[in-house]
Order: structure tokens, then C-alpha cells, then sequence
């Protein structure tokens, strides 16, 4: 009877032990995103100087699946704004794009290209004045040269293409940090009396949420 009361208690004993010992979390696994058959919600934006009006932001709101692994086709959207003082440039777009994830991993880097249509609108007036100093022959002479700028507002079709290429980081199974550098062109309607064509280089940051797969 004594052993039977012994050999009981070392297994309630064992039982108590193994509840209090905490569980450890799954860890979070990374080795299977961009998979086939999930989708790509998510923006990405960049502030920097602008191409011919002081600063510009521009934001690219996109959502995409992948078709194979890897590979995502989707659709993405521009919204640019860059200007100074009273004058603004506007370019709204939109098209098809392309995204390939080089690895399947917590790092992963990626390229991704689109080609969009849409409009470009520039706007308000403003003049700038640029002052210049050089010395000739011991004399000081001072130089003034002046710009104007002014549109009339209305839109103008553009076709415009963009590259990138960059680095994702997985915050969580789903949600992905992206770090890129981008390059987006324009190419304004024959028949405009704007700048017939442009190009921007920006860094710009994103965030993304992969919708279902592994």
C-alpha cells in the first residue's frame, strides 16, 4: 500500500510540473511567403527633391496576386505633388504593374516595373530671381537674371513608366516592410506647351499585407 501511495504521488507530482512549465511561442515562420495563390496589398511613398519645383512627394498605392511563386501581377496608382510657393504640378495615374521576389525569405529583395496613364496638371504663377557676383579684372560685378513661371491648369494626358528596385522585411508572417529606389519617367500628350518629358529618381518606403497562401 505504501509503494502504491508513493508511485501516486511522483506521478501527481510529474502532472503539476508539466502544467506550470510555460509554453514556448511558435516561432513565426518566413519560409513560405510569396507563395502562388496569395495576394499584395500596399503602399509606398517618397519625399525628395522635385525635378523642376523645389520638393516632391509621391505616394503608390498598389495590390497585386502571385501568379507563380515569386511573381506578383497587379495593378498600382500614382498621386505626385511638387511645387514652391504658388505654383503646383499634380500627376494622377494608373496602370499595370509587375513585382518578382528574388528570394522566399525574411529578406527578400525585389524589382518591380509599371506602366501607367493618366494626367498631369500644373498650375499658378510665380517668378524667381537669381543673383550672381564675380570678380573681373579686381572689379566686382553683380549679375540679376530672372524666371517666370505660369499655366493655365488645365490637364494634360502623360504616360508615364516606373522601375524600382529594393528590399522587403517581414515584420510578422503578413505584414512587410519595403525599402526602394525608384525611377519614374513621363512622357506628356503630343500637342501640350508643358515640359514634353521628365524623369525622377526617389528613395521611398513601404508598407505591405499579404493577403492569404502560407
Amino acid at each position: 500500500m505504501r509503494k502504491v501511495l508513493l508511485l501516486l504521488l511522483v506521478c501527481v507530482s510529474g502532472y503539476v510540473r508539466a502544467q506550470e512549465t510555460p509554453r514556448l511561442k511558435t516561432p513565426v515562420n518566413y519560409s513560405q511567403p510569396f507563395a502562388r495563390g496569395s495576394g499584395l496589398i500596399g503602399l509606398q511613398a517618397g519625399y525628395s527633391q522635385g525635378v523642376w519645383f523645389g520638393r516632391n512627394l509621391t505616394i503608390h498605392p498598389y495590390g497585386g496576386y502571385f501568379v507563380a511563386n515569386k511573381l506578383l501581377l497587379g495593378v498600382t496608382g500614382t498621386i505626385s505633388q511638387e511645387g514652391f510657393d504658388r505654383v503646383r504640378e499634380i500627376i494622377n495615374s494608373v496602370g499595370p504593374m509587375i513585382r518578382y521576389q528574388i528570394t522566399r525569405t525574411r529578406l527578400s529583395p525585389f524589382l518591380t516595373a509599371s506602366c501607367q496613364i493618366g494626367q498631369r496638371t500644373l498650375s499658378g504663377a510665380d517668378s524667381r530671381t537669381t543673383t550672381q557676383t564675380q570678380v573681373v579684372g579686381g572689379q566686382v560685378i553683380t549679375s540679376t537674371s530672372g524666371s517666370y513661371v505660369f499655366s493655365d491648369g488645365i490637364p494634360h494626358l502623360i504616360y508615364t513608366r516606373s522601375m524600382g528596385a529594393g528590399l522587403s522585411m517581414g515584420v510578422s508572417r503578413a505584414l512587410w516592410i519595403d525599402l526602394a529606389v525608384t525611377s519614374q519617367d513621363q512622357a506628356v500628350s503630343p500637342g501640350s506647351k508643358i515640359d514634353s518629358y521628365t524623369i525622377l529618381w526617389q528613395l521611398q518606403a513601404g508598407l505591405n499585407y499579404k493577403l492569404g497562401g502560407r
